[in-house]
This record gives C-alpha cells, sequence and structure tokens, in this order.
C-alpha cells in the first residue's frame, strides 16, 4: 500500500503544474484581449470626439455646385441723346405772292386808296354801296361766272373790328396783310358753304376782304397784291 501511494503522487503533481500553465496562459490572453479592446475602445472614442468637434471649428466648404451664380453682365449700347425741339416763336404769317411772270390786272380805288391784282380771266365789278355801313362794295368772277356771282369781294366797312368780327361768328388767327396786322376768318353758312374772309383795320374804316373756298388759291394770291397808295 505504501507502495502504491508513493508511486500515484507524482500523477496529482503534474495535474497541478498543468492547470497553473494553462490559468496562467488563460490570464495573459485575457489580458492581452483587454488591451486590444481599451485600445480600439479609444480609437473609436478619438473618432467620435473628432466628429463631433470638428464642425463647430471648421467651416464647411460648399460644393461647387452650391456656390451662387455669377451673373453675366452684356454691355448695351448707351441710347443716343433725345433732341428737344424747342418750340419756335409764334409769328404771324405771310401769304405767298404771286407769279410776276403771270401778268395780272390791277383794281384802284382812289376813294379808300387801295390797288389791288386779279386774274386776267376774271372781270371786276364796282357795286357801290350796298348799305349804310357798306359804302364800298367790289365782286372779283370768273369770266364764266353769272352777273349776280360774289366768288370775291372786297368791301369797306365803317362797323368796329369787333362788330365786323361779330358777323362772321368765328374765331379770328392773326396774319400780315400789305404790311399791316390783319385779322383772318373760316366761316361756314347755314347752308353748309364754306368761304375765308380777313379784316384789314384802317384809320377810319375797315377793308374786308371776303372770298369762296372754291377760289381760296386765287383769293390767297390777290391779297397778296394788296397795297394801299396812302
Amino acid at each position: 500500500m505504501e507502495q502504491i501511494y508513493q508511486q500515484g503522487q507524482p500523477p496529482a503533481q503534474t495535474s497541478k503544474s498543468s492547470f497553473l500553465a494553462v490559468a496562467k496562459t488563460a490570464l495573459l490572453h485575457n489580458k492581452t484581449l483587454v488591451l486590444i479592446g481599451s485600445i480600439v475602445f479609444l480609437i473609436l472614442l478619438t473618432g467620435t470626439l473628432y466628429l463631433y468637434l470638428a464642425p463647430a471649428n471648421k467651416k464647411t466648404q460648399p460644393a461647387l455646385s452650391q456656390l451662387p451664380s455669377i451673373p453675366t453682365t452684356v454691355p448695351t449700347a448707351l441710347p443716343s441723346p433725345s433732341v428737344i425741339v424747342q418750340p419756335s416763336p409764334t409769328t404771324i404769317p405771310t401769304l405767298t405772292p404771286i407769279n410776276n411772270s403771270v401778268v395780272w390786272k390791277t383794281y384802284a380805288n382812289t376813294t379808300y386808296s387801295y390797288t389791288i391784282k386779279y386774274p386776267p380771266t376774271w372781270t371786276v365789278q364796282d357795286l357801290g354801296i350796298l348799305e349804310p355801313k357798306i359804302p364800298s362794295y367790289v365782286v372779283f368772277n370768273p369770266n364764266t361766272a353769272s352777273n349776280s356771282a360774289r366768288s370775291i369781294s372786297l368791301s369797306v366797312s365803317s362797323r368796329s373790328l369787333q362788330e365786323q368780327l361779330a358777323i362772321g361768328g368765328a374765331a379770328s388767327s392773326n396774319v400780315v396783310v400789305a404790311g399791316q396786322q390783319a385779322y383772318l376768318q373760316n366761316l361756314k353758312d347755314s347752308d353748309g358753304n364754306t368761304s375765308v374772309s380777313i379784316i384789314v383795320p384802317r384809320v377810319n374804316f375797315l377793308l374786308v376782304l371776303h372770298g369762296k373756298n372754291t377760289y381760296r388759291a386765287i383769293f390767297d394770291l390777290m391779297t397778296t397784291t394788296l397795297s394801299f397808295t396812302q
């Protein structure tokens, strides 16, 4: 029995040594795992802190696609300065004189000291006193007109300028006739006939030229030939 116990004693010591070796190896293995885990944890913690703190300390650079586009300015031609037309001063119009190459006849009135020319194919008729305020009345007509026609007339009126203008009942405009200011009226009677009248004030009377619009061109030319002898 004593021999058997002594023979079995070595195995017990061998098992104890193996257990300690295994435990020691396991402990070293655990320490290694703990160390690796700690390193991994520190790396993750450092990365997390960097990602968390980096936006606060660093401004995010916008992508090129997010940059605002700069508008392109295309130069345009400068507008040309506008020309301001200054209104011309008001002038009294004058009538165009007749063609000197055409020989016109001349009517002379010695009583009222004036002369006027008329076309060679026209006639003149002095009707004398037409009414108390028209002491002289002269009529000009084409050769083909009737004796009662009054195509263009030239009369003397003893009315005032205001009275004479009131007879026409139309607005008047200023013109120059025989070198002095006169008053032109465009008239229309109750039958729709249109005519023109020019009133030339004199010292003691008014000289009134009147013509139908049918003969307006002849009327204007005759008016340019009017002259006063005194």
